[in-house]
């Protein structure tokens, strides 16, 4: 401490203070519930800048006996006033955040507030739903389009509507979700993905060819509309509710996707055994609409008052970071999404029933459900994304190391136990480098100066969503056409080397990062939550 002065803290009044920084902090020398580490040479170089984020850290103190936590390293990185001051009003006693002893957000279901209990519930329902409702035909819909006439391609692109419907609306969504409304904009996306879902059931009944067709892809495209809206304004509602522990409630809902993902095929083929095309579709849309329904009575209501926007989704586009995340994003899930359309094929030399195929696709799904919840843990208590994000891409590439097998890889047989195997990395990997992005993406947007507010989470729902579907997209569409015409293996080897480079971009990123923070200069504030701003 012989370098650094310790200010307003009453344990240490004993210091002395340097006279480059007792001019910017004067009149906080006695507050008992706010801490200032400050180096000399920072207080020089910041000036008033200085002074005026003691005053900001003064107003939290006068707003609730809370502590927060920062580390700034250049003089442009002090936090914003408005930003601390959401952040305390967030702690104030007699709310309903549930917090540690060290301020973060105790995510003890049986602690939580029955209101978020319930809210939580709807949000993990929400976004079963979602997966499950776009998976839940595919059992059946392939064979009942082929007698309408429907070629493969025009099947695939059936499919493929959902997510350029996703991926055209999502960033809107995002960008106008204080104008439209949080509430609103989840409680609407419900009831259109519920009605579009119900309404496709009757698609059956319509003549073959262009018509049918034209129809379904129709439906698919609002349905996505709908999927869209509630799944951009719900990645919202978990920033906006759960403040302390975003991530972590990212990964629980993730789990709910992934269970999705696995149940919605079983289930729809079952639906459609015991009663033909129709119950798989009235179900997923009763199943939405009741969630809308429920979530009404659950969200608060909410200030529509129109604000002036000081930041848009082209401002966020300039973080590197968040360039970052979301190409982590896409790769990820277009190598998870490459293995709809070949692993059936790839399996075919073992000779396996349709139920032990069904059970080796639930491998990498279950897995990573079972994953993300101790990957959005660890980015909330531990803040380390960065070797998430490099190891899990890593691992998603010794998967399909291990998957196609490798030409360069001779000593690994293709066997069922080694494709298992194969699975099995890339549950771990997809999740560990999956999670970590959504985190990432918000402290892009913090670094940029935007506020801890509903804009810019709707902002960072959209973008994510965007990446998400785009590699969702990407992955079946080329997965088809490079194993049709270069094999499985071979295919597999592109697949590798897209998370190799996303490994070296995530490398080259977060090197850069740490080798320009300036040596020697660090601001520390004790923790309002476990977020950075």
């Amino acid at each position: 401490m012989d370098k650094e002065l310790l200010l307003g803290q009453d344990e240490h009044d004993d210091q002395d203070e340097s006279p480059a920084t007792s001019r910017d902090v004067r009149g906080h020398r006695n507050s008992p519930d706010v801490g200032l580490l400050v180096n000399p040479t920072l207080a020089e170089v910041a000036g008033d800048g200085i002074s005026e984020w003691n005053d900001s850290i003064q107003h939290v103190q006068d707003l609730g006996r809370h502590r927060y936590v920062c580390a700034v390293t250049s003089p442009d990185q002090m936090p914003h006033r408005n930003s601390i001051e959401r952040r305390a009003s967030q702690a104030e006693p007699g709310t309903d955040h549930n917090e540690t002893g060290n301020g973060q957000e105790n995510l003890n279901f049986r602690q939580l507030p029955a209101r978020k209990k319930l809210l939580l519930l709807l949000l993990v329902t929400a976004q079963f739903s979602a997966d499950a409702g776009f998976q839940l035909m595919a059992p059946f819909f392939p064979q009942e389009a082929e007698r309408k006439g429907s070629s493969e391609t025009e099947i695939g692109f059936i499919f493929s509507s959902f997510e350029i419907g996703i991926i055209l609306s999502a960033p809107t969504f995002g960008r106008f979700i204080t104008r439209i409304g949080t509430k609103f904009l989840f409680i609407t996306g419900m009831l259109v993905a519920g009605s579009s879902t119900i309404l496709f059931s009757v698609l059956n009944l319509c003549p073959p060819g262009a018509i049918f067709v034209t129809l379904t892809i129709l439906c698919r495209v609002v349905m996505s509309l709908g999927v869209s809206a509630y799944v951009t304004a719900s990645l919202a509602i978990v920033c906006e509710e759960f403040p302390g522990r975003r991530t972590t409630v990212f990964g629980i809902v993730e789990t709910a996707s992934a269970a999705g993902l696995m149940v919605a095929p079983f289930l729809g083929g079952a639906l459609y055994d015991a009663g033909g095309f129709g119950p798989p579709f009235w179900f997923g849309g009763a199943v939405f609409i009741a969630n809308g329904l429920a979530m009404a009575k659950v969200l608060p209501s909410q200030d529509n008052t129109p604000r002036q926007r000081t930041k848009s989704t082209l401002q966020l586009l300039t973080s590197p970071l968040v360039w970052v995340a979301m190409t982590t994003t896409a790769a990820t899930v277009a190598g998870i999404s490459f293995l709809d359309p070949t692993l059936s094929q790839h399996l075919k030399s073992f000779r396996l029933s349709a139920l032990l195929v069904g059970l080796v696709y639930m491998i990498q799904p279950g897995l990573y459900g079972l994953g993300t919840p101790v990957w959005g843990y660890l980015c909330d208590t531990k803040d380390i994304q960065a070797p998430l994000l490099i190891g899990g891409n890593f691992l998603c590439a010794l998967a399909f190391c291990i998957l196609g097998p490798a030409p360069f890889l001779s000593s690994i047989p293709f066997k069922l136990w080694t494709t298992v195997v194969g699975l099995i990395v890339l549950g771990i990997g997809s999740g560990c480098a999956l999670v970590p992005t959504f985190s990432c993406m918000i402290k892009g947007a913090e670094s940029l100066g935007f506020e801890d507010n509903v804009e810019t989470f709707g902002m960072i729902s959209g973008l994510f969503l965007t990446a998400f579907c785009t590699g969702a997209f990407i992955g079946p569409t080329t997965g088809g056409v490079l194993t049709d015409h270069v094999g499985f293996n071979k295919a597999a080897m592109v697949i590798v080397g897209i998370y190799l480079f996303v490994m070296i971009v995530n490398i080259v990123h977060f090197s850069h990062v740490y080798l320009q923070r300036p040596r020697g200069l660090a601001v520390e504030v004790p923790s309002i939550n476990a977020d950075p701003l």
